[in-house]
């Protein structure tokens, strides 16, 4: 089962309030319903189609039938379809369908726009799940009018979403993984919340040792370099000059080098008192070879 249809038989299962009942059915027939002479659901998840039997009995006492249909394809599987025939007109009234966007009194309050983004997420929506891909979430909507009101609803719970045409109407989304947990948490999917939570937690850790691995073997193969370059000066000045006139403390970073020829600075300013007997600073060792750097560029003109 996908980690969208494992949020959205959670988010089904909660208790049906009957302040946000409205808001949620609203936002399931807006978006997933044929409408004519009669109104028209098809779902191919069980748990959406029997809240929706709820919600039409909770708010208009009206029991309707759920008529598993088999769907032909690569994977045989039932469509549960809702098909009410009485009182279309009263019910498009009262979910607010006969306005061309969402009415206020649906989305005044808070509950209310929790409902209504529960209802777009169990008629349309889609979540990626965080343990296999990027993190992605979106709604298909048919018009740009309702994108909008989607997206201002977002944005009231400081959801800052994004919406592009395609062929077949609008996609609202999110990326960002916060926004998304944000999401979850909003529409009251708990178990989905700590399934994302935990993998993101995970992935953040797992980027952020990638990140210092990375790093520390970029420091690694700078120091490396650095040492191959000195020890490559020092064999100039060695091969061209009488070490007898090389000053004193060249001297020393020379011989300090030479006994550790993959050692960086720091280690190199660490082990100067042992091998020279005295202790040189990591910035004094950076002076000296750099003057060896000018001696063997002097050399080689």
């Amino acid at each position: 089962m996908s980690f969208s249809s494992e949020v959205k038989n959670e988010v089904s299962k909660m208790e049906i309030l009957p302040l946000e009942s409205v808001s949620e059915l609203s936002a399931i027939v807006r978006n997933h319903a044929k409408i004519g002479e009669f109104i028209e659901l098809n779902f191919e998840n069980a748990a959406i189609a029997k809240r929706v039997y709820l919600l039409f009995k909770e708010i208009f006492n009206l029991s309707v039938t759920i008529v598993p249909l088999e769907k032909h394809g690569k994977k045989q599987s039932h469509i549960y379809q809702i098909l009410i025939d009485r009182d279309v007109n009263i019910i498009l009234d009262k979910l607010g369908l006969l306005e061309k966007s969402v009415p206020d009194y649906l989305i005044s309050d808070d509950d209310e726009k929790r409902a209504y983004l529960r209802g777009i997420f169990l008629s349309s929506g889609s979540i990626s799940d965080p343990k296999t891909s990027n993190y992605h979430l979106e709604f298909s909507l048919d018009g740009e009018k309702h994108a909008k009101a989607v997206l201002s609803v977002l944005e009231y719970f400081g959801l800052n979403a994004k919406y592009l045409r395609r062929d077949s109407g609008y996609m609202v989304y999110l990326k960002e993984s916060e926004k998304i947990s944000d999401f979850l948490k909003i529409i009251g999917s708990n178990l989905g919340v700590l399934y994302f939570e935990d993998i993101r937690i995970y992935r953040d850790h797992k980027n952020m040792t990638n990140r210092w691995n990375n790093c520390d073997q970029a420091n690694i193969n700078k120091a490396v370099n650095a040492a191959n370059h000195s020890l490559k000066m020092i064999e100039i000045i060695e091969d061209n000059l009488e070490m007898d006139f090389v000053d004193d403390k060249i001297k020393e970073a020379i011989l300090l080098r030479k006994k550790n020829p993959d050692a960086t600075l720091q280690e190199l300013s660490d082990l100067s008192l042992e091998v020279i007997g005295k202790h040189i600073s990591k910035p004094g060792l950076f002076h000296r070879y750099k003057k060896i750097e000018k001696m063997a560029m002097d050399i080689l003109g």
